[in-house]
């Protein structure tokens, strides 16, 4: 073969290899970790004590895996939010919302605080950015166990913890609901010492009259006796 063709057939492949290199790297952005592939099933074998957060006294744990992007207004309760997981129960995958085995980058949008999801799910999420990566253990009472959930059937039996690795893509929030949340959240910041101050006055005041009343002598009654002059 000649040469220049050679050289040729050399330049395009490495200039194919970057196109496809630059495609699998946009695509990577809003893709869940080989952890979360239909094909995994083994949970993360890290002890919750050392590399979880408890988030309150319910028991549930988070660890935050990848904080995403940085954002000024991050999840709120009442968003409507894109997100992937894969939620294991023993080793067993019980529920998945991610790739698939074509590489369709698929999930599942819920609107937080209308029981669509796991309330352990919903309530590790807020407060977080896109492309924020989650590892959940969930106690059942946020989980299958939840009266509120609207589900069918449950995958695990009552009584038990679930883990549940969480990609936030992303989410919106109508216009109108955020500024009022945050012209409310303004007022209330503003005037919450005033209120306080208020009560304990008004409280005082109150005690204070009470106070008087009950120190106050009561009438005598005047006896009228007929005294001759």
């Amino acid at each position: 073969m000649n040469r220049k063709w050679v050289l040729i057939l050399v330049a395009c492949l490495v200039v194919a290899s970057q196109c496809i290199a630059q495609d699998t790297a946009a695509n990577d952005e809003n893709t869940m970790p080989s952890s979360y592939q239909q094909e995994e099933t083994a949970e993360s074998t890290a002890s919750p004590e050392e590399s979880f957060e408890e988030m309150d006294d319910t028991g549930l744990l988070k660890q935050v895996v990848d904080p995403g992007e940085s954002c000024d207004d991050p999840v709120r309760d009442g968003d409507v939010v894109h997100i992937m997981y894969a939620g294991m129960h023993k080793g067993n995958m019980i529920d998945y919302a991610g790739p698939d085995k074509s590489g369709n980058n698929n999930g599942r949008i819920v609107e937080l605080g209308k029981n669509q999801m796991l309330k352990g799910v919903e309530r590790a999420i807020i407060g977080h950015c896109p492309k924020t990566r989650l590892r959940i253990v969930i106690p059942p009472e946020l989980a299958f166990d939840d009266p509120d959930l609207m589900i069918k059937s449950k995958p695990v039996p009552v009584g038990a913890h679930v883990n549940y690795d969480v990609l936030v893509v992303e989410y919106e929030t109508p216009n109108i609901v955020r500024e009022v949340q945050g012209v409310f959240g303004y007022i209330f910041e503003q005037i919450w010492p005033i209120l306080a101050v208020s009560s304990i006055v008004g409280a005082f005041i109150s005690w204070n009259r009470r106070s008087r009343q009950q120190q106050k002598p009561k009438p005598l009654l005047k006896q009228k006796l007929g005294m001759s002059g």
